[in-house]
């Protein structure tokens, strides 16, 4: 199987030569709200990398579980380096709790805190051998592997923004390919398959937490778009899951949707190949993108 890693050249962040916690975002990082704001999803891919990689200098990472990735994002993070602080709040024999900084330097004097996760690992276990209700398997299509990779398309130039991921829509139960970062905008239930195919970090394979990560903030514009556009900006995101995605694909669906006086909240289910992974929720402020 062809992965679209296999030959990357763009990336979202690079670390800082001198210091491995400073991370200097590309122009692939651009989200859609202005020309000098970072994405949603790489400000969540960022803590779910510094968080997984400081487990792993800890515990044993195959027999934990990461359940919860909650991300707080305080104020528009820009196009500059990011300074990364790591605190454990809790290391226990069945749970991790740490926290991820995410700061600026604007002026070289004070940092300012943009943003902040929370993550939880728990210890596996075997499950009770009683039965518990879960929702119908999700009966929607796996995608092929073998479609091109949207990292094929378009130069290579760092300097040049190219599609961050592949989606593929469905529609009337039926699957429509798209390249160009667009979920359809029907009016109900919104489902997508998604695929990452950026390094977060220069030369390093993203990981499958890191990965999934990075789909959870698709719950705001899947969840709170309407017909005509995303009008709301989310200022967090709330992953949930009980255990990582297997393959390229990552399924999501609309869950809920709500909104009054200007603030909204949405939820998506995240699915791989084998069924139900997790939860992503949202809340919202109603804005509209700068030109």
């Amino acid at each position: 199987m062809t992965d679209c890693y296999d030959n990357v050249s763009h990336s979202f962040f690079r670390k800082d030569f001198g210091d491995s916690s400073i991370y200097h975002p590309t122009i692939h990082s651009k989200g859609p709200w202005a020309a000098d704001m970072l994405h949603g999803r790489v400000v969540s891919g960022l803590i779910s990398y510094v968080a997984e990689q400081n487990l792993k200098g800890r515990i044993n990472t195959s027999g934990w579980q990461v359940s919860r990735i909650t991300v707080d994002m305080f104020r528009a993070a820009p196009m500059l380096p990011l300074y990364v602080d790591v605190n454990y709040l809790r290391t226990g024999r069945r749970i991790q709790v740490l926290e991820v900084e995410i700061n600026i330097n604007p002026n070289g004097n004070e940092k300012v805190l943009v943003a902040k996760g929370t993550v939880i690992a728990l210890k596996k276990n075997m499950n009770p051998v009683e039965k518990v209700w879960s929702p119908d398997v999700w009966d929607v299509e796996y995608p092929k592997d073998s479609i091109i990779c949207a990292t094929e398309r378009g130069s290579s130039s760092s300097s040049e923004k190219v599609p961050i991921w592949d989606t593929v829509n469905i529609t009337d139960g039926k699957n429509e390919y798209s390249s160009d970062n667009r979920i359809i905008r029907n009016f109900g239930v919104r489902r997508a398959w998604i695929r990452e195919k950026m390094n977060l970090v220069a030369g390093e394979s993203p990981s499958q937490l890191v990965r999934v990560a990075q789909v959870a903030d698709i719950a705001n514009p899947l969840a709170n778009s309407s017909e005509y556009g995303l009008r709301y900006i989310n200022a967090d995101i709330t992953l949930y899951l009980n255990r990582d995605p297997i393959g390229q694909w990552i399924g999501v669906e609309t869950l809920q949707h709500g909104s009054t006086d200007g603030i909204a909240l949405g939820a998506i289910n995240i699915y791989d190949q084998e069924g139900l992974v997790g939860i992503s929720t949202v809340s919202g402020l109603a804005q509209l993108p700068s030109t």
